[in-house]
């Protein structure tokens, strides 16, 4: 939105612009404005182009009859279409699908089968007879592929239908090491007592077997078997142990078969919940006192003097973590919008335990709504030790599922929260612009780096999200356009106006209040996604709009997204750092002026001596010894040079003045064969020192200098080169000609020189 007002765009005139402002500042118009409060059929620009621009989208849902599993139609569409040839005959399918799709979405919700026969009828009257073997080869794959299916479509049903699919899965999965136990025993079991039975000779098949085929009409089997009857028999088991055998045997198969039952896992009341968590919880004990008793009989190891009452004495509350974690999640349904403050709390009870309840609840308004209900259950939940927490929109079907398997398989509690609107485009908008914002919260024994994961959200470094193709953000006042509770905080400017002073409203939150008073917040509408207005947005909404800003940011500094106290570290650090840099700086620039005035001065004394040996005809050592300052050296044949001159002019001072000194041989260059460093510049950074501190060393200001070039072979000298951060140390030529790898040395040593 350009912040400039083009000669073809008209711009706010004063008694408009004084209108809007008082407007936002007090929500009301002035009589006589000629504006009206509210949207008049308007709605976000962006959710009105989406709604034209008929896009696919990831309902409606497919349950799936054979594996119960849930899918969307999009992904059994695209999955299908990925198996179609190329070529025309592929393009007529693809068609043939797509068309089909559309009329599988048309037709509503019920079982696959009649919507694709009825979708079936529409497709061959739509295209031509030529495409019969196309219709037939798409619908023989979605057939294959959707058998037994039933068509889900956007709604509470769909999340009911989500979660019980959920928890079946779950439940299969980690139930299936008990369930593989129980049956091990089971058939343990029942070996014992077929062997018991087998084994007895009061039977009279069994005697008859052992009789022989030649005595079998010799004897009355029934009557010899009801005398042995009463007969002592040492080796058959007590009868006692064979109805224990037989009562736990019977039990196991009865508590198998109900732990099993998916149907036990259908979503119920609060109230329900409790009750059926009771029983379950009952169960569980019983079976763990079943498989108490089948472990120990299996092994001929139970004895009923002691293990009779330890067994009996099992109950809910003795049974360790292992075997609590055999009852089955109970799914507890809670719509906010219906819900009482009892329930409300009833569930926070249960999200505070240690028991599988898996309450799923159901948003009917967002945070910030003026109707808002059951927000305060997901932010206790947050806090909650042992709570796993999903909050996802209901316009998001894989979020949901992706964290109702998570929910189902935590041991524990589980909350996953879930707007559901009747509109699936305003679920879509609320997480757009943070009103739901998506989110995964494990429980506290994962460390906090890992336990919030905000799973779903556009641009999650942001404050808004970005609006695609466009540099505007979709902001909390553009979704608050949708809830009819806060139409009345909007006014729709009557043409399309743009001024300096009208703001997006994401901008407009970031200016200071002197700024602010200013500016106009607006966001843009639309009626059919084409014609464009603004709208100007009053202060209720804008406060609103702050608080959900504020909360995305509490939500990011949890995940780890935005931290500020890492931020705040890192920020302390730099400046320490600058602090300690600009230090140095100054030390530095402080010994480096020294230096230069020593040397400057030192220089000044020198071209004076100079000067004056030459005005004298000497050299200048004389003068230079005079003024305190050591003189440079000079050729020995130079030295007799002034006792020479002086007995001279002694001798005869009517001499002709002598001839002119021959002028001074310029100072040689530093000879490179001598190792030397750049004091001056060191950073004391211990390199060099720690290699050989018997090379190197340290002046009163704790800058390097070479101590003793023989220190050390030159091997040293070039490492501690290469080491040096400020390349200062130049290594000179090998005082031993004779030191190993010297070539290659001397090739590494060059760059320094």
């Amino acid at each position: 939105m350009s912040q400039q007002p083009t000669p073809s765009t008209p711009s706010l005139e004063r008694p408009l612009r004084d209108v809007l402002r008082a407007f936002h500042q007090t929500g009301r118009l002035p009589d006589g404005s000629g504006l009206k409060v509210g949207l008049q059929g308007f709605e976000p620009a962006l959710v009105a182009r989406y709604r034209a621009e008929q896009r696919r989208g990831p309902y409606p849902l497919v349950l799936l009859g054979e594996t119960g599993a849930v899918r969307t139609l999009t992904a059994c569409i695209d999955h299908l279409l990925d198996g179609v040839a190329e070529g025309e005959a592929g393009e007529r399918q693809k068609r043939i699908c797509l068309r089909l799709e559309r009329e599988l979405v048309a037709g509503g919700s019920g079982p696959l089968a009649s919507l694709l026969d009825a979708g079936e009828l529409v497709v061959r009257e739509a295209v031509s007879p030529s495409w019969k073997e196309d219709v037939d080869s798409v619908l023989a794959g979605l057939r294959a592929r959707l058998e037994g299916g039933v068509l889900v479509p956007y709604g509470r049903e769909a999340l009911r239908v989500m979660a019980q699919a959920a928890a079946a899965s779950a439940y299969a999965e980690h139930a299936r090491p008990w369930f593989q136990e129980v049956d091990e025993l089971e058939r343990k079991l029942a070996e014992l007592a077929e062997v018991e039975a087998a084994e007895s000779d009061t039977v009279p098949e069994h005697l008859e077997h052992l009789a022989g085929g030649a005595f079998t009409k010799a004897f009355d089997f029934e009557a010899l078997g009801a005398l042995m009857e009463d007969a002592p028999h040492a080796t058959r088991m007590p009868r006692e142990r064979l109805a224990r055998i037989s009562g736990v045997l019977t039990a196991l198969r009865q508590l198998r078969a109900v732990l099993s039952d998916t149907m036990e896992l259908e979503p119920l009341p609060v109230r329900a919940s409790a009750t059926a968590m009771r029983v379950r919880a009952e169960r569980a004990a019983l079976l763990a006192q079943c498989m108490t008793v089948s472990r120990l009989e299996s092994r001929d190891r139970f004895d009923s003097g002691w293990h009779s009452a330890l067994v009996g004495s099992m109950d809910i509350q003795s049974l360790r973590d292992e075997d609590r974690s055999i009852i089955p999640p109970t799914l507890v349904w809670l719509e906010a919008d219906q819900a009482s403050h009892e329930q409300l709390s009833v569930a926070g009870e249960m999200l505070a335990g240690r028991a599988p309840y898996k309450v799923l609840l159901i948003l009917a308004a967002p945070r910030e709504a003026p109707d808002a209900r059951g927000w305060g259950l997901v932010d206790r939940a947050l806090m909650a030790a042992d709570t796993h927490v999903g909050q996802f929109g209901l316009s998001d079907p894989e979020g949901i599922r992706s964290t109702l398997e998570q929910a189902m398989a935590h041991p524990g509690p589980a909350l996953v929260a879930v707007y559901a609107p009747r509109d699936y485009m305003t679920a879509a908008a609320a997480v757009e612009a943070r009103a739901v914002p998506g989110f995964i919260c494990q429980p506290a024994s994962v460390p906090w780096a890992d336990r919030l994961m905000l799973s779903g959200n556009p641009d999650p470094e942001r404050d808004w999200a970005g609006v695609p193709d466009s540099e505007e953000e979709f902001c909390w006042a553009d979704f608050a356009s949708l809830l009819p509770s806060l139409q009345a905080h909007f006014v729709v400017l009557p043409v399309e106006v743009e001024d300096r002073a009208l703001l997006p409203i994401a901008r407009f939150l970031e200016l200071r209040s002197d700024e602010a008073r200013k500016s106009l917040p607006v966001i843009k509408v639309s009626a059919d996604g084409t014609e464009e207005r603004l709208a100007v947005v009053d202060a209720p909404v804008l406060a609103l709009a702050r608080r959900v800003r504020d909360h995305w940011h509490r939500l990011r500094e949890m995940a780890g997204v935005q931290n500020s106290f890492a931020s705040r570290a890192v920020a302390t650090v730099e400046v320490k750092h600058a602090d300690l840099l600009a230090d140095a700086l100054k030390q530095a620039e402080a010994r480096h002026r020294g230096e230069m005035d020593q040397a400057v001065s030192g220089l000044a004394a020198e071209i004076v001596s100079n000067i004056a040996a030459s005005m004298l005809g000497v050299n200048g050592s004389s003068v230079a010894l005079a003024s305190g300052h050591r003189a440079p050296a000079l050729d020995r044949s130079d030295q007799a040079a002034p006792a020479e001159a002086t007995e001279s002019v002694d001798a005869d001072v009517t001499q002709e003045p002598a001839a002119a000194p021959p002028e001074q041989e310029e100072e040689e260059p530093l000879p490179l064969d001598e190792a030397w460093i750049e004091t001056v510049r060191c950073t004391s950074c211990n390199e060099c020192t720690d290699l050989n501190g018997m090379m190197f060393g340290y002046d009163e200001n704790k800058q390097a200098y070479i101590k003793d070039a023989a220190a050390g072979p030159f091997r040293d000298m070039v490492l501690a080169a290469e080491k040096c951060p400020a390349a200062i140390i130049h290594p000179g030529k090998p005082l031993n000609p004779d030191e190993p790898h010297l070539a290659d040395l001397l090739e590494r040593a060059a760059p320094f020189r």
